[in-house]
């Protein structure tokens, strides 16, 4: 009895996450940015040019300018997962996004 409810309990918490993500909504800023609008975060449109350790990857975003504003950071794996479209495939992100490997 309490395994069954336990997986009913995973399967709907896993569910209510691919939903949530599912309608998630980015809007070009038209400044080299896109907003979520389902979390309010805000993402470099581009694909940052190189690849990076994750030192040099905390510096580029620490010396960043982009879209008026100079406080960009490294996002965590929650946020990273918001930005997945379950829709789409290789790669599995937004067309707000035309340049991402």
């Amino acid at each position: 009895m309490k395994r069954h409810i336990f997986i009913s309990l995973l399967f709907t918490l896993l569910t209510c996450n691919l939903c949530s993500f599912a309608y998630a909504e980015f809007i070009d800023n038209g400044n080299g940015t896109v907003t979520d609008t389902s979390t309010g975060l805000m993402w470099q449109k581009a694909t940052a040019p190189g690849t990076y350790t994750w030192e040099h990857a905390l510096d580029y975003c620490e010396e960043l300018s982009l879209g008026e504003r100079t406080d960009w950071r490294l996002p965590n794996i929650k946020e990273l997962r918001s930005l997945v479209d379950y829709s789409n495939y290789d790669p599995a992100i937004s067309d707000k996004f035309p340049d991402t490997k």
